[in-house]
């Protein structure tokens, strides 16, 4: 018999950062108002993650899971605890976090400390976590990815973000000039997926691609006609696309370099009119826990 979430269109729009800072936190929390965004993932290390424990009260059908960070910031743990992964100021290394991975200067059991920590920290705030990712993509970096995976494993995160990328649009022609003007994307793309069938064959769920927003030109995420084409073009099966809304302020600028177009974000995803056009589209808004009930690899 046919799974029908193979054929059905579903769509996890998961919003990035809540704990980063308070402006951040009110624009996730005004997107989810809309009722497109329907699952978000908190930096447990962000300054003002203790406001998730409002968040999970006063939105109790937003799914929530943990977005690893071992990039900026300071860890959850006390960085006495965990050397190898912050400098001489006790925070992560940032930029040169993924040249000291890739080099074998973290220790992996700091790592694991880490993560383990940021899940607990959320879960001691009444979140009943669903999914986890990670800041920046980064736990495709080999020492980190095996860290997450073991972590994961132990608290039972089973569904996580994937990155085997689709990039939208309605025609084959600009998707063949974004590969020819970057064909170092094609050999990032492969590795990415390779990483992910190697989740999936340790048992980890996900949605069967994630879009990259972004890459071509017409599909910049704070444009509402973006979202608008998503909803037009999206295939069969199921879809996870990132989003980050964002009032910036000061702790935020701090933090990360993508802070203006935030607001535009947090702008186009309040708009009621994505969840009607969704649901005449046939367009399933799901939470990764929704991934229990078929569909994704």
């Amino acid at each position: 018999m046919r799974n029908p979430s193979r054929t059905q269109r579903r769509l996890i729009v998961n919003a990035d950062g809540y704990g980063l800072s308070s402006g951040v936190n009110r624009a996730i929390e005004d997107v989810c108002a809309s009722g497109f965004v329907r699952s978000i993932s908190v930096n447990a290390n962000g300054p003002a993650v203790e406001e998730l424990a409002g968040f999970v009260r006063r939105f109790p059908d937003v799914g929530v899971g943990v977005h690893f960070n071992l990039v900026v910031g300071r860890p959850v743990l006390d960085p006495a605890r965990v050397p190898t992964l912050v400098d001489e100021t006790g925070e992560f290394w940032g930029e040169a976090f993924r040249k000291r991975a890739w080099s074998g200067r973290l220790k992996k059991a700091e790592m694991e400390a880490e993560l383990f920590a940021q899940v607990e920290r959320l879960e001691g705030l009444g979140a009943a976590l669903d999914h986890w990712d990670s800041h920046e993509g980064t736990h495709v970096v080999p020492p980190f990815l095996q860290a997450a995976m073991r972590v994961a494993g132990r608290r039972r995160l089973r569904f996580m973000r994937c990155h085997d990328y689709w990039l939208p649009t309605g025609q084959v022609w600009p998707v063949l000039r974004y590969f020819g003007r970057n064909p170092v994307r094609l050999g990032t793309f492969a590795a990415r997926r390779a990483a992910m069938a190697l989740f999936r064959a340790r048992g980890f769920r996900m949605a069967d691609r994630s879009v990259l927003l972004g890459a071509l030109p017409g599909t910049a995420p704070h444009a509402a006609a973006t979202w608008r084409l998503l909803l037009e073009v999206l295939p069969p099966g199921t879809t996870e696309v990132w989003c980050h809304p964002g009032y910036p302020d000061e702790e935020l600028r701090r933090l990360v370099t993508l802070v203006e177009t935030r607001e535009g974000e947090a702008r186009v995803l309040q708009d009621p009119a994505l969840v009607r056009i969704a649901r005449e589209r046939g367009v399933a808004l799901i939470r990764f826990r929704d991934l229990a009930g078929g569909g994704g690899a």
